[in-house]
């Protein structure tokens, strides 16, 4: 399905306002991970709900150095969210961070290695708005155990 397909026009509200919400956290993940020194690519998937829509949502690909990770939606109908969007390490997709919508805000919830590994501790998954001084943190997390 092609950006701009004739099929999206159609989208009932509520995905449209779906892909709004994603295009805007694409576009800031986008921005600060490239501010803090990531290289970043664009591609999409498509979705085919249940209820019969079919449409293209972003997919972000983030790299540095020997770390890759993809921000990929993952559905947009998730008891007590407004939707969800994964932190996929690459190649082997291993999900280390949950982005979520709650009342117009995304926040994420991500287990720091770092603190872990100090504290000879299992890994505690801590939920954080998502902010470029945050994402930045996860990204450099990321980074140090790839």
């Amino acid at each position: 399905m092609a950006t701009g397909d004739l099929r999206a026009t159609s989208l009932p509200r509520e995905i449209k306002d779906w892909l709004e919400q994603l295009k805007e956290l694409v576009d800031n993940v986008k921005g600060w991970a490239e501010a803090a020194g990531w290289e970043t690519r664009q591609t999409c998937r498509d979705v085919f709900e249940k209820e019969g829509s079919c449409y293209e949502v972003p997919v972000l690909v983030v790299n540095r150095d020997e770390s890759e990770v993809s921000l990929v939606p993952v559905d947009r109908k998730v008891p007590g969210s407004d939707g969800l969007v994964a932190l996929f390490l690459m190649p082997d997709f291993d999900d280390v961070a949950s982005f979520y919508m709650e009342k117009g805000q995304w926040f994420f919830r991500y287990a720091f290695r770092s603190v872990s590994t100090e504290t000879h501790s299992t890994n505690k998954t801590e939920r954080f708005p998502l902010t470029e001084e945050t994402l930045a943190r996860v990204l450099n997390d990321i980074a140090a155990y790839a």
